[in-house]
């Protein structure tokens, strides 16, 4: 590769924080409050023009365990509290296929969480990416951003890395893994549309109850004519049937339809234009990624119309800014959260989040051209009440003053199925801003503060943990 040698600059400090959170997506929004609600001087750098990423996207899952148990509070139940005042968001609907889903009206979301981050305090970067570390060896002391104004530097005593793909982290020498490109589970670009006549959708289900997808074993466990969201994961023979008559391509990745209703009545949410086969920590294969998701998005609109009672009159009325990414970088931290963990229920003296996500969540690195039972068989769901997150997880190894939040914390490539989807992320977030803020304030690095000290004050500050065995 040909490189240009830019020549020595002198970089401008913009300003000065206790706490620099890198990514404002649901990892960094509870970062970035539980940092600033401890007392620390925050920058949350986003760059989007919003806060919450996908959580205006689709419903929230996790919430749950397998056993119909709510695991996940704090800020993520703060969250949700205020939406529902607002209108916003039913409250949490417990389904134990997904073990929960929390519908989200999207704008209302932004409106919300941009409220709760200017209340807490925290000062918020829109339109800024985190381009490189700031080290004196292997301590991290800020970042370097790019933006409009150039690029600038972001002095910080702690940085918390919630970028999902690891990218401060990376950049800053910490050891990761990354699967193969063929490896990796497909992406998604969410897209919404309107006009739709739901009650069709119930009716369509109450028929034939396999339109809902239900998995073996799991039974119907949300009444579908009487919810005021659900989620589909159906409609097998309607997509086979439209690939045979020729119209759904032949390389159209999926074989059912995934359909999200939302708090407005006339809307649903559809997570079918699938992207396979790319590394979001590459520029072109990411481009690559959101291209290939985009042009599915009319093939999938025709096929609803066509195909699925209640969306014949129904509209596009918007894509996602970003693709959703299911895994990229994983951290190698000072412990590595293991299946077993997870199908043993495990805590830890240092537990400080819920895994509640099951191991058999995952998507086939090719799309859904497989056995839906493809991970169930291997994994089971059933007695899953949920893992704790040892605070080990969060500190990559190799490097100080870095704690790093979401789907790209140490874990095994199965596991991270247990704590990639949006409840478990914020709940780490918050667990890291919490962490990053009591090492800012004793002067100490993440590693050298008291993880016994960090549980109580999530526990006293509405994080409800597992019993120690």
């Amino acid at each position: 590769m040909e490189r240009i040698i830019e020549p020595q600059r002198e970089i401008p400090v913009l300003t000065k924080a206790d706490v620099v959170v890198a990514g404002g997506g649901p990892a960094g929004f509870s970062a970035a409050m539980a940092a600033a609600r401890n007392g620390a001087e925050v920058v949350l750098v986003e760059k989007e023009n919003y806060v919450g990423g996908l959580l205006a996207c689709l419903p929230i899952l996790g919430f749950y365990n397998y056993q119909g148990e709510q695991v996940i509070f704090g800020i993520a139940q703060e969250l949700v509290d205020r939406l529902v005042v607002r209108g916003g968001s039913p409250g949490h609907m417990v389904d134990r296929r997904l073990t929960s889903m929390t519908p989200v009206d999207t704008e209302m979301l932004k409106i919300v969480t941009q409220e709760m981050i200017e209340e807490a305090g925290v000062k918020v970067l829109f339109h800024t990416f985190a381009a490189a570390p700031i080290m004196d060896g292997k301590r991290i002391n800020g970042i370097i951003v790019e933006n409009k104004s150039g690029r600038q530097a972001i002095l910080a005593k702690v940085v918390v890395d919630a970028t999902g793909d690891a990218d401060v982290a990376a950049r800053a020498g910490a050891t990761f893994e990354i699967k193969d490109r063929e490896d990796m589970q497909p992406g998604n670009l969410m897209f919404r549309m309107d006009k739709v006549n739901v009650d069709k959708i119930r009716l369509a289900i109450a028929q034939n109850p396999n339109n809902a997808g239900v998995p073996p074993g799991f039974g119907v466990t949300v009444d579908y004519l009487t919810a005021k969201c659900f989620v589909v994961d159906g409609f097998v023979e309607q997509l086979e049937k439209a690939r045979q008559a020729g119209d759904i391509p032949p390389d159209y990745p999926m074989r059912w339809v995934i359909i999200s209703t939302n708090p407005r009545e006339d809307e649903a949410a559809i997570n079918m234009a699938m992207a396979t086969h790319f590394h979001a920590t590459d520029a072109w294969d990411l481009s690559r990624a959101e291209m290939e998701g985009r042009k599915w998005i009319p093939v999938v609109v025709s096929f609803l119309r066509k195909y699925i009672p209640g969306f014949e009159e129904a509209q596009l009325i918007s894509s996602h800014s970003i693709m959703g990414v299911r895994e990229s970088r994983r951290i190698i931290g000072d412990y590595i959260l293991a299946e077993e963990d997870v199908l043993g229920n495990m805590s830890f003296e240092d537990g400080v989040a819920i895994a509640s996500w099951g191991l058999s969540a995952g998507h086939h690195p090719r799309g859904e051209f497989r056995d839906k039972d493809y991970y169930t068989k291997k994994f089971p769901r059933k007695g899953l009440t949920g893992c704790e997150v040892p605070y080990r997880c969060l500190l990559p190894k190799g490097t100080e003053g870095l704690l790093v939040a979401g789907r790209c914390i140490s874990v095994t490539g199965i596991t991270q199925n247990a704590i990639r989807v949006m409840a478990p992320c914020m709940s780490i977030g918050q667990a890291a801003g919490t962490a990053a803020a009591l090492a800012a304030q004793a002067s100490m690095t993440p590693r050298q503060i008291d993880p016994v000290k960090l549980r109580q004050t999530l526990q006293s500050q509405g994080v409800r943990l597992l019993a120690k065995k």
